[in-house]
């Protein structure tokens, strides 16, 4: 049994990782009105990571992973201990589980007899039916409701749902089976990385044609996700993989300039049609918004610089400060960093560092070793995606999602 779930069902954990099925039993509210960052969840994925945790039982994990293991429990402690100071501690503790739960997946994924290439193949083919979702939702304008699968309706003449508008008209983003369409968007740039960088490993017409298939159906969605930090993040990812197989392996680096070149130019192109158009009513309002936000954060923070304002309470703390907004006007600061320090204090942030740097050092030193390459690649998504948005931390995919990709930076390229 323990065999069987090595092999299919944590595989089968990452193919399940798009879809935000839930159990909703509360929620904190700001100004009378409840919000996305105070509603109490369990997702069903993660009581599926923890029962497989359970029946795994004593897990197998390298001598030399383990610093980076002790660091990921002292980020937990250090979030828990936030809990004193935060204004919704039942909030606080989902919110906590919720990175507990990730870390859970984090750690299991470092067990020598999961393979790693074969959980990231799940989490690739578990995008395949979201994109095609996405697709019909940009051009049909709207997509239904669905509870069991956590699918909220959309409709681009709706107010609250994420568009773009272009010669008048409003386009629906893909969001895909997400939350939102930058969630997407970064889960679509770390998968079309880890198919670029395995691309030239392909043995067979099958399967190089398959992968041709899913990879143009996750790339047309991702173009429609219109996500500036997923592209920006997959062009950095590209680039930087590019420049270091450059100086150690030129035929792999060549490889990659053409998919890199590819994305340049689509940019270019999508530049011009809207999303990239900073001139527009949505663009001005969304960069205004981030630069609002960043000179807000030294107020809202205030004297709890060591621990924060509470895991999960942030934007109760903008709230708290600033009285005289509606409801959906309160978002967590859009940089990942400052989000940590907000909410767990400036020692909560430098064991996140810690723990990513511990992480970093054992990739850097398999370079330039292909699979570590690519891993890397990955990451550097992850790193441009910080400094552009918070769900990385706010939201249970983001967390996820990070557990995956730091996982894959230690597994990837350990034969080397």
């Amino acid at each position: 049994m323990r065999d069987i779930i090595i092999k299919w069902f944590i595989p089968g954990i990452a193919f399940l990782l798009p879809w935000q099925t839930r159990w909703i039993f509360g929620g904190a509210e700001i100004v009378g009105q409840p919000f996305e960052f105070g509603i109490y969840s369990l997702y069903a994925i993660e009581l599926l990571i923890f029962l497989i945790f359970l029946a795994l039982g004593r897990l197998q994990i390298r001598q030399e992973y383990r610093l980076s293991l002790w660091l990921a429990g002292l980020v937990l402690v250090v979030s828990a201990l936030s809990f004193i100071v935060a204004e919704n501690s039942i909030l606080s503790l989902i919110q906590w589980m919720h990175l507990a739960v990730a870390l859970l997946f984090f750690v299991i994924l470092l067990d020598h007899r999961v393979s790693i290439k074969r959980v990231f193949t799940g989490f690739v083919l578990g995008l395949v039916i979201p994109s095609l979702v996405g697709i019909f939702q940009f051009f049909y304008g709207s997509s239904a409701a669905s509870t069991i699968l956590g699918i909220a309706e959309r409709d681009a003449a709706r107010l609250g749902d994420s568009v773009i508008e272009y010669q008048g008209g409003r386009f629906l983003r893909a969001y895909g089976s997400f939350s939102h369409p930058n969630i997407f968007g970064g889960y679509l740039a770390v998968a079309l990385a880890g198919i670029i960088g395995y691309w030239d490993k392909l043995k067979t017409k099958t399967t190089i044609i398959l992968s041709g298939i899913v990879g143009f159906i996750i790339s047309f969605a991702f173009i429609l996700t219109f996500s500036r930090s997923a592209w920006l993040g997959l062009g950095l990812g590209l680039l930087v993989g590019t420049i270091i197989l450059a100086f150690k392996n030129k035929a792999r680096a060549k490889m990659i300039v053409v998919p890199l070149s590819l994305i340049l130019i689509g940019l270019a192109v999508l530049g011009s049609a809207g999303r990239l158009n900073f001139s527009s009513s949505f663009e001005s309002r969304s960069i205004e918004e981030r630069i609002v936000q960043y000179q807000e954060f030294p107020v809202v923070i205030g004297r709890e610089v060591i621990l924060g304002q509470g895991i999960g309470n942030y934007t109760l703390a903008i709230a708290d400060v600033f009285t005289d907004r509606e409801w959906w006007q309160y978002q967590p600061i859009h940089n990942v960093l400052l989000l940590i320090m907000g909410e767990i204090g400036l020692i909560g942030l430098l064991c996140v560092i810690l723990w990513a740097a511990s992480i970093d050092k054992i990739n850097f030193a398999r370079f330039p070793e292909r699979q570590a390459v690519t891993a890397f690649m990955m990451g550097n998504i992850l790193l441009l995606i910080v400094f552009f948005d918070h769900y990385l931390w706010s939201n249970w995919s983001g967390l996820a999602l990070v557990a995956l990709v730091m996982a894959a930076t230690l597994r990837l390229g350990e034969e080397y």
